[in-house]
């Protein structure tokens, strides 16, 4: 870390240090932008008016369901369903470690794989749980033609009402997550959008543990095991 010239001689605090540091990551990060002024004296051309939120800050710091980059995103995740294999949530830190990076296409494919993983689960347990008939594995090669019997069986459950229509919400998020990652798997077939891609994390950490709730915690309490 460079040292600043303190206005009475010296190094700067160290205190001060930390503050420019994390100012400067701030930047780097794209969350905050320099507005400069000129600034004629001391020989410095220019130096920095104020400091202002870029679209980027903006989406971070906006009210409603956690940004994926706010601290302790991973930990409210696991929170909304405790059961969720460790492969589900590696998948989603990968997604959020790649926000991070604004590596957007790489942060959809590890949504997916979580989205992916989380169908695989919900497919075996309903067929434990007798609420899918069990077929050849060669008869559902495609998550598609997994995703459509899981939708039909829930349609079916036997549950309470809200608990139908909460797994209905979490397959059509499941469904998009799905196409998304679909479409960047292609290259020059789809750009992603930052804010798009944001949500994404966001509607996967909020819906993917309704499938570990509900048709997987009921399969667990019926003595079966996660495979």
């Amino acid at each position: 870390m460079a040292y600043f010239p303190h206005p009475h001689g010296g190094t700067e605090y160290p205190d001060n240090e930390k503050l420019l540091a994390a100012i400067w990551g701030l930047i780097g990060e794209g969350i905050l932008f320099p507005r400069l002024k000129t600034y004629d004296r001391d020989g410095h051309p220019h130096v920095i008016d104020r400091l202002v939120l870029t679209e980027r800050g903006e989406r971070l710091t906006a009210d409603g369901d956690p940004h994926p980059l706010h601290p302790g995103f991973i930990k409210r995740f696991r929170a909304r369903a405790p059961n969720v294999s460790d492969e589900v949530v590696a998948r989603v830190e990968d997604a959020v470690s790649c926000l991070e990076r604004s590596l957007l296409r790489a942060a959809v494919v590890m949504t997916g794989l979580a989205a992916e993983e989380t169908l695989r689960v919900t497919h075996a347990m309903m067929v434990k749980t007798a609420h899918i008939k069990k077929k050849a594995a060669s008869s559902l090669a495609k998550s598609r033609d997994v995703l459509d019997e899981v939708a039909n069986a829930a349609q079916s459950w036997t549950t309470a009402n809200d608990e139908r229509h909460r797994l209905k919400i979490a397959i059509q998020t499941l469904e998009s997550i799905r196409t998304d990652r679909n479409q960047v798997s292609h290259p020059g077939i789809f750009a992603p959008d930052a804010a798009a891609v944001e949500e994404l994390v966001v509607l996967a950490a909020r819906q993917l543990p309704v499938f570990w709730e509900i048709p997987i915690q009921h399969a667990l309490n019926n003595g079966f095991h996660i495979p």
